[in-house]
């Protein structure tokens, strides 16, 4: 008989589990923030295996165990427990301006911010949309957002496609200064909206 899924956990699909990332997953998410092609439209370089650690996992261990339910969480292919990539989220308060650039909001804030990544290997399977889509359901109905809301590079046409076919509304493009911008940086910042548009 299956375990029931933790509430802090969105649903199984058709295709995937869910479950939290341990310290034991750093060669899992190397896959992902060292992979050129997945940081691609993404702010920062792909990390060597090293930095993985102290960059990315213990940060985000440490953020899921303060606030149960949000943070990024492992996603698994439910046949064979291929790991897919993860998806994020993240409660916010709205403040004027970038949706990125969001303080932090306490636990139930009702603008939550989506977040996801699938390793390059599984692109084009429509992964990415039904993991997205389970985290969005979690969020509207366990967390109690009323507005989910989600960036990307304007010219990341592959994660633009996941949030329409999701719902979502795309509320404006911004135009930013980066230090280091990515390829593309010039065409903006596309935001979305998935709810009640914040005020």
């Amino acid at each position: 008989m299956p375990r029931p899924v933790p509430p802090e956990l969105p649903t199984p699909t058709a295709r995937l589990t869910f479950r939290a990332f341990t310290a034991a997953d750093g060669r899992r998410v190397h896959r992902l923030v060292g992979d050129p092609e997945v940081m691609r439209h993404l702010q920062g370089d792909a990390l060597a295996p090293e930095r993985v650690e102290e960059k990315v996992l213990v940060p985000m261990l440490m953020a899921a165990a303060e606030q149960p339910g949000y943070g990024r969480i492992c996603v698994e292919r439910r046949d064979d427990g291929a790991f897919i990539g993860w998806v994020s989220l993240v409660p916010r308060v709205p403040d004027g301006g970038p949706m990125y650039g969001w303080v932090r909001g306490a636990v139930g804030a009702p603008v939550v911010e989506l977040g996801y990544r699938v390793v390059h290997e599984a692109w084009g399977m429509g992964l990415a949309t039904e993991a997205a889509g389970a985290a969005v359901e979690h969020a509207l109905t366990t967390l109690g957002a009323s507005t989910v809301v989600a960036t990307t590079m304007a010219v990341n046409a592959g994660s633009r496609r996941v949030l329409e076919r999701l719902g979502f509304t795309l509320a404006g493009v911004r135009f930013l200064q980066w230090d280091e911008p990515n390829p593309g940086w010039e065409q903006g910042e596309a935001e979305y909206v998935l709810g009640v548009r914040p005020v």
